[in-house]
C-alpha cells in the first residue's frame, strides 16, 4: 500500500477571502499555529484568555498543495485518510466537495480517486466555529449541563473535547484544526482492514495468541498473510494463512467490520511466555507482532505491526459479605490500584508538542503508581501515550469522552456517530497491554440520582437516552471488538439489576466513587476516613504551583492570592479562600508570599496523604 503523508507545512487564514495567509503545521491546532506565526501571545498570561475568545468564534481555512505520482494514480483505490479533525470541517479537493465532519474522535476515510489529477492537487479544509451548530441543535433540545462556561451551552450535541469549552480546572479556549495525521492511501488488490488479537492463558502457563485478520479487496485474487512474533528481536512464533478468494469487498468508512470481506485466523503458541505486569508487580516484556499481507508472488502489499504484552488483566466483581467487589487483577493476582486521573496537559492544543507529557507518565511510574484514569471530558489519547504506558506498566482506565452533562440519546445521527467513534478507538487501542477498562462516562450517572433529577428541567436527559448510549451502544461495541477488556458504564457508578432504576453511585458496598466532600465543603481532612468505598476513582485537593509557574502568567504586583489575575485563574467554586481556610487551621499565616504558596502545597499533601493512607489501610 502506498502512503503519501500530508503532515508538515500547510497554510492557514481566517475564512475571509481577503485575509492574509500564514504558515501552519499539521498535526496542530489553530492556537499553536497562531502562536507560531506571532499573531497571538501566550493565552495563559494574566487574563489574556478573555481577549482571545474571537479565535473560537472564527471560521478558519487550512490549505496545501501536494503532488501525486503516476504510480499512485494508477492504484485501484485512493483514499484521503484523516486520523482526527477538530471538529466542524468541510473538506474540498481541487474545488470539489469531499465531505463534512462533526466528530473530533473519528478516524475518517474518503474515496478521492475520481477527484485527483496528475501532478499538483489542492486540498482545503474549512473549520467552522461551534456557536451556530450548537444554537441550531438547541432548538431541538437544549441539553443544559451544570458546568457551562464562557457562554458555550448545549455542548452535549457536539463530539468535541468538552474541556475546550472550559471546566472547573481550566480555561475556555475553543480550538480547531487538523489535530492528528492526514495522508493519502492507495492500493490495488488488497489491504489489511483489521487485525484483532485474543490471548488464551493455559493452566500450564502456555499462551495461545489468536490473530484474526480481515482484508479490504479490489479484486478476487488470492492473498496470504505471514505472521511473526518476536521478543527483543528474537523469533518466538510464526504462521502463514491463506484467504479464500472472493469478490471485491469494501471496508466502509464507518469502520464497522464488513462481514463479507475475506477473513482468516492464525494461531501462535508461546510455550514459555514472559508475562507483562503492572508497575511494581513485575516486568513489562513487550512482544512484537508483525502481519505482512502478500500477493500470489509473495510481494508485500501491506504491513501491520504492534507491541503486545502477554497478560490477563481483569476487573473482579464478585459478591461478598458487604456487596460486590471492585478490584483489578493481573495474571490472577489482585493488585491495589494506585494512580491519578489524566486531564489534557495543554487545553488548547489537544495534544502538546514535545515530551512534557512523557515526563508526567514517567513521574507517575517513579511515584509507584500503577494506573492512569483517562478522564472523560476530553479525548482519546494518541497511540504514543498507550505505548509508553505499556512500557512503564501503567494500566489505563479509559473513559469514553462523555462528561458531566446530558446527551441526545434520541437522535439517530448522534447515535450512529458515537457508535462509529467508539468502534474506531476500540479497534485502535485494544491491543495495548496496559488497557484495563473501558468506562462509559464521567459523572453523567449521578445526574439521575441527585436532587436535580426530581426537578422538571427542560432538556433533561431521560433514562431511556442514557440507557441507549451507556448500556447498549458502548458495551455492545466493547463486547464485539474488545471482549477481553471489561466495560463499566460510568464513573462513579453502582451496579443495579434494574437498568431503569439507578442506585446511589456513592454507596460503599459496590462500584466506584468520587469523593469531593473535603474540597467542596468545610469538612476536615479526617472525613476521608468516613469513606470505605470499594474503589475511589477521583478525589483531590488544590494547591498553588511553584512560584516560577505563577511568574509565567502574572506580573510581580499580581502574585497575591486575592489579586484579580490570581482569582481569574481560579475556576473552582471554593476558590483560593478554601486553601487559606485550611492553612489557618494547620499553620500560622506566613509573612512571605512564597511561603504561603508552599503551605498550600503542604495542605494539599496532607489532604491526599490522609485519604491515601486510609484507603491503603483498607486494602483487601
Amino acid at each position: 500500500m502506498l502512503n503519501l503523508s500530508l503532515d508538515g507545512p500547510w497554510t492557514f487564514r481566517s475564512a475571509d477571502p481577503l485575509a492574509p495567509t500564514h504558515p501552519a503545521t499539521v498535526p496542530g491546532s489553530i492556537y499553536t499555529d497562531l502562536l507560531r506565526a506571532g499573531l497571538i501571545e501566550d493565552p495563559f498570561w494574566r487574563d489574556r484568555e478573555t481577549s482571545l475568545q474571537w479565535i473560537g468564534k472564527t471560521a478558519w481555512l487550512y490549505a496545501r498543495t501536494f503532488a501525486v505520482t503516476p504510480e499512485l494514480l494508477g492504484q485501484d483505490k485512493i483514499l484521503l485518510h484523516a486520523d482526527g479533525l477538530d471538529t466542524l470541517a468541510e473538506i474540498r479537493l481541487n474545488d470539489h466537495l469531499v465531505a463534512h465532519t462533526d466528530n473530533q474522535h473519528i478516524t475518517w476515510e474518503w474515496d478521492i480517486k475520481t477527484l485527483l489529477q496528475p501532478g499538483e492537487n489542492h486540498l482545503e479544509i474549512r473549520f467552522d466555529p461551534p456557536d451556530a451548530f450548537l444554537a441550531e441543535k438547541a432548538k431541538i433540545n437544549p441539553l443544559p449541563a451544570w458546568n457551562e462556561y464562557g457562554g458555550y451551552q448545549h455542548r452535549g450535541w457536539l463530539r468535541k473535547a468538552h474541556s475546550n469549552f472550559g471546566w472547573d480546572w481550566g480555561p475556555v479556549l475553543v480550538s480547531c484544526g487538523i489535530w492528528r495525521s492526514l495522508s493519502v492511501l492507495a492500493f490495488s488488490g488488497a489491504r489489511l482492514a483489521d487485525v484483532c488479537t485474543a490471548q488464551h492463558h493455559a493452566p500450564d502457563s502456555a499462551v495461545t495468541l489468536a490473530v484474526c485478520i480481515q482484508l479490504e479487496t479490489t479484486d478476487s485474487a488470492p492473498h496470504d498473510a505471514e505472521l511473526a512474533l518476536t521478543l527483543a528481536g528474537q523469533p518466538i512464533a510464526s504462521a502463514r494463512v491463506t484467504f479464500a478468494t472472493s469478490a471485491a469487498s469494501s471496508n466502509p468508512a464507518s469502520a464497522v467490520s464488513d462481514s463479507t470481506a475475506p477473513q482468516a485466523t492464525a494461531t501462535l503458541t508461546i510455550p514459555r511466555p514472559e508475562l507483562w505486569w503492572p508497575n511494581g508487580l513485575g516486568a513489562q516484556p513487550l512482544y512484537t507482532l508483525t502481519v505482512r499481507l502478500l500477493d500470489a508472488a509473495d510481494r508485500e502489499q501491506d504491513r501491520w505491526q504492534r507491541r503486545l504484552g502477554l497478560r490477563r488483566l481483569d476487573l473482579a466483581r464478585r459478591p461478598d459479605a458487604w456487596g460486590e467487589s471492585f478490584q483489578f487483577e493481573c495474571n490472577g493476582t489482585p493488585f491495589f490500584a494506585k494512580g491519578s486521573n489524566w486531564a489534557p496537559p495543554l487545553p488548547y492544543a489537544n495534544w502538546p508538542e514535545g515530551d512534557g507529557w512523557q515526563t508526567l507518565l514517567r513521574d507517575a511510574a517513579a511515584a509507584h503508581m500503577n494506573m492512569i484514569r483517562v478522564w472523560g471530558g476530553a479525548y482519546f489519547p494518541p497511540d504514543a501515550f498507550f505505548d509508553l504506558c505499556d512500557e512503564l506498566g501503567l494500566t489505563v482506565w479509559q473513559d469514553f469522552p462523555f462528561a458531566c452533562g446530558p446527551y441526545p440519546g434520541f437522535d439517530p445521527h448522534f447515535l450512529a456517530s458515537i457508535e462509529r467513534e467508539a468502534r474506531d478507538n476500540i479497534r485502535r487501542l485494544r491491543h495495548h497491554a496496559c488497557l484495563a477498562l473501558w468506562c462509559g462516562n464521567n459523572e453523567v450517572e449521578p445526574t439521575f440520582v441527585g436532587p436535580e433529577r426530581k426537578e422538571a428541567k427542560e432538556g433533561q436527559m431521560t433514562v431511556a437516552d442514557y440507557d441507549k448510549i451507556f448500556h447498549d451502544i458502548l458495551p455492545a461495541a466493547v463486547s464485539a471488538l474488545s471482549p477481553q477488556v471489561a466495560y463499566w458504564p460510568a464513573s462513579p457508578a453502582h451496579p443495579t439489576r434494574d437498568r431503569a432504576v439507578f442506585a446511589w453511585p456513592f454507596a460503599p458496598d459496590a462500584g466506584d466513587t468520587h469523593i469531593w466532600e473535603i474540597w467542596f465543603s468545610d469538612s476536615p481532612f479526617e472525613n476521608y476516613r468516613n469513606y470505605s468505598n470499594r474503589f475511589v476513582s477521583e478525589f483531590g485537593f488544590q494547591s498553588f504551583p511553584h512560584p516560577q509557574t505563577i511568574a509565567a502568567y502574572t506580573r510581580p504586583d499580581e502574585r497575591q492570592l486575592n489579586s484579580p489575575v490570581m482569582e481569574f485563574h481560579q475556576r473552582s467554586a471554593p476558590g483560593n479562600k478554601q486553601m487559606i481556610k485550611f492553612i489557618l487551621e494547620w499553620f500560622r499565616f506566613p509573612e512571605k508570599r512564597d511561603d504561603l504558596i508552599h503551605l498550600t502545597q503542604l495542605i494539599q499533601a496532607l489532604a491526599v496523604q490522609t485519604g491515601v493512607e486510609h484507603w491503603r489501610r483498607k486494602m483487601p
